[in-house]
């Protein structure tokens, strides 16, 4: 099955006054989850490389982003029980050319990637690549990133397998269930982590500066949101709802 989508993504950011980027970002994650659930056993394949992360890298740190969100994609990721799996993460854009150009295989020059519409146009335009001038180096600090980011995620894995026993999932994406008395019974920073956990899985976290104004600008536009506490089967559940 092959199926081309084709938007047109200037118009939907003008439309609902968001920037071209974040906008293109939302409809391909969006447009991943329905094909996604159609074929449930698939994986993500994409082209993402080193030059991709160093120009998000740059773009984030424009952004004042934390350390753990300047950690690179890994080369195999699973994001919202989708896996996705990006084989050149660890090759250049100039080097994955020149494996082409060296075994006949034709490539696209996308002309919107140098036309200065959006951010990482105008990062490429200036020469993004050129800055990694020792790919060896730079390879070897990647993989240094993944190790913390596999380090980050081990911990944090351990912290939900103590938590999940007392987590309900009712529908996945939609509603979430704490025991009470066992969310009184966590220190204030577990509190948080799970709380951001379970925000994360309904879509709501991180909650960028951008998708907050829009909320307040749009508030009919944006699905509702509750936490309360409900009686369940004779037990006070905390409940998270979108």
């Amino acid at each position: 099955e092959f199926v081309m989508r084709r938007r047109d993504m200037k118009s939907i950011a003008r439309k609902i006054k968001q920037n071209f980027e974040n906008t293109s970002a939302r409809l391909r994650r969006k447009q991943i989850e329905i094909i996604h659930r159609k074929h449930p056993n698939s994986i993500v394949v994409t082209g993402h490389n080193m030059s991709d992360w160093l120009e998000t890298l740059i773009m984030r740190m424009n952004r004042g982003a934390g350390i753990e969100k300047l950690y690179p994609f890994l080369p195999t990721e699973n994001i919202h029980s989708i896996t996705h799996f990006r084989p050149l993460t660890l090759l250049t854009t100039h080097e994955i050319r020149q494996y082409c150009d060296s075994n006949r295989l034709k490539y696209w020059n996308d002309p919107s990637n140098f036309n200065d519409s959006n951010m990482r146009s105008r990062l490429r335009r200036s020469g993004t690549n050129e800055l990694i001038y020792n790919p060896d180096g730079f390879r070897l600090t990647a993989e240094n990133f993944f190790k913390l980011k596999k380090s980050a995620m081990q911990l944090h894995n351990l912290f939900l397998d103590r938590m999940l026993p007392n987590l309900f999932i009712i529908t996945p994406d939609r509603e979430y269930r704490v025991k009470y008395e066992f969310f009184l019974s966590l220190e204030l920073d577990e509190r948080n982590r799970l709380m951001e956990y379970i925000a994360s899985n309904l879509k709501l976290w991180p909650l960028s500066v951008t998708l907050r104004h829009a909320m307040l600008k749009f508030p009919f536009y944006y699905k509702g949101f509750y936490i309360e506490k409900e009686n369940w089967t004779n037990a006070i559940y905390l409940v998270f709802r979108k």
